[in-house]
């Protein structure tokens, strides 16, 4: 293919290698499921380096065919502009108080990690902030550590072995019609992104890798990784979406423009997202729904510079689809920055066994039903030394008012650091319930200023 360079070797996924796995993997609460979608296929930057840069915008969608379209027709669920707020879009994007710059540069090191009314650029993502006076002093000097596959996506699951992985080809794109012809390929690959590449709805078929060359790899659009029902065989999987700056912005992985999402994860399994900074999307910057299971997110950065929804991650579409998703949505998240602007969703789930731990969210929003993370229905959540650095409402229940109250949910949390407004006992929510023990073992960091400075230095492509 025209601007591809082939590399014509068999290569074993180095990926999850590290992991202890022989290869890497390839392969409000009352939400309207995604409008019909427009087709049916479907490291770490400094903070310095991301001066000018702004943050990353992914788009995808939950959806990617007919099949998945009319199942979420039959939820019959209302919109998401009706779930107690999170549907609107929301414009306290730059000089918020504490923020510093984070829309626009961000010190490296010295003051303004969190310095007072910085005046980060609200309207562009090349418009830098100013990080404000009196910020805190940055002196974290750790080296990143490697990324290494942890959670649900390293367990098997659905007839699949994340140790056990078919031979990829590895090749490198530069434009968007070889990268999308590699990522809808049924061969397995390896595909290496450099410079910057305009794809809407990127369509990502199993056994895929997709990984950015460097920090300044960039999609500008969105990811959709979809099957067709959740049948097993139907499904996609085994994939990693790796070290990518997604503008999401310009997504059309939905017809409905305020749908498009980052990356959206519909009808799959075995998904890892690692070192990724998604940002802009009109919809969710991550939506995982239609019975997605065996799900990562690691080391990851959620913003938003525009107004939109400004909302991160939704697991779990409607209260009404009981019969694809009961019994799946198995998803950890460890190690992400939700930054600023982030109103709702960090992430909101239901009917899941989801895993937050070793998070930092400096999100801040001036709006009285923001919150982080969200209990909804017949979720199960286990909330583990996490980071609340001033953001609204740590964790609650969530049915869709701003009451906090869903009786089906679980939620266990412990061993997490509230700061500032983020100690308000009505923000964090626990209890009704022993949630689920995880099948996997991970080493838990103390939620720290350590685990804070890893997070503003690690997180997001390198």
């Amino acid at each position: 293919m025209r601007g591809t360079r082939l590399v014509m070797r068999r290569a074993v996924y180095s990926l999850l290698a590290a992991s202890g796995a022989a290869a890497a993997l390839l392969s409000g609460c009352i939400d309207q499921p995604k409008p019909p979608h427009a087709s049916s296929a479907g490291g770490l930057a400094g903070l310095a380096g991301r001066t000018g840069g702004g943050g990353i915008a992914g788009a995808s969608s939950g959806g990617a065919s007919a099949g998945i379209e009319e199942a979420a027709g039959a939820s019959g669920s209302a919109a998401d502009a009706g779930e107690g707020g999170e549907g609107g879009a929301h414009a306290q994007v730059g000089a918020e108080a504490g923020t510093g710059a984070e829309a626009g540069a961000e010190a490296q090191a010295g003051a303004g990690i969190g310095g007072a009314g910085g005046t980060g650029g609200d309207t562009s993502p090349s418009q830098s902030g100013s990080g404000g006076g009196g910020g805190e002093l940055d002196t974290f000097s750790e080296p990143c550590p490697d990324s290494t596959l942890d959670g649900w996506a390293s367990v098997a699951g659905l007839a699949f072995d994340p140790a056990l992985q078919p031979t990829p080809l590895e090749v490198s794109v530069s434009n968007a019609v070889d990268l999308a012809a590699y990522a809808a390929s049924p061969d397995p690959y390896i595909i290496h992104v450099s410079g910057t590449i305009n794809v809407p709805a990127l369509d990502v078929k199993s056994n895929k890798t997709i990984i950015g060359d460097d920090a300044n790899a960039t999609l500008e659009g969105g990811i959709r990784i979809a099957g067709t029902s959740s049948a097993a065989a139907d499904m996609v999987s085994n994939v990693v979406i790796r070290n990518l700056r997604i503008n999401a912005e310009s997504s059309t992985t939905s017809l409905a423009v305020d749908e498009a999402d980052g990356i959206g994860i519909a009808y799959a399994h075995h998904v890892w997202i690692d070192h990724v900074d998604v940002w802009d999307a009109p919809g969710d910057d991550i939506d995982i729904t239609h019975g997605s299971d065996y799900i990562s997110v690691s080391w990851s950065q959620f913003h938003f510079v525009k107004s939109t929804r400004q909302t991160a991650v939704r697991v779990g579409d409607s209260d009404a689809n009981s019969a694809e998703d009961s019994g799946h949505f198995k998803v950890t998240f460890h190690h992400n920055w939700w930054m600023d602007a982030v109103y709702q969703r960090m992430p909101r789930v239901r009917f899941g066994d989801v895993h937050v731990f070793n998070n930092y969210y400096s999100s801040k929003s001036s709006k009285t039903d923001g919150y982080c993370v969200g209990a909804a229905f017949q979720s199960r959540l286990l909330v583990e030394n996490n980071y609340f650095d001033g953001a609204r409402n740590p964790h609650v229940f969530f049915n869709g008012t701003a009451a906090y109250v869903e009786p089906t949910a679980q939620m266990v949390a412990t061993g997490n650091t509230y700061v500032g407004m983020s100690d308000e006992p009505s923000g964090k929510l626990s209890g009704q319930g022993s949630a689920f023990t995880p099948p996997y073992s991970v080493a838990l960091e103390p939620a720290d200023t350590r685990l804070k400075g890893f997070a503003r230095h690690c997180t997001g492509p390198r």
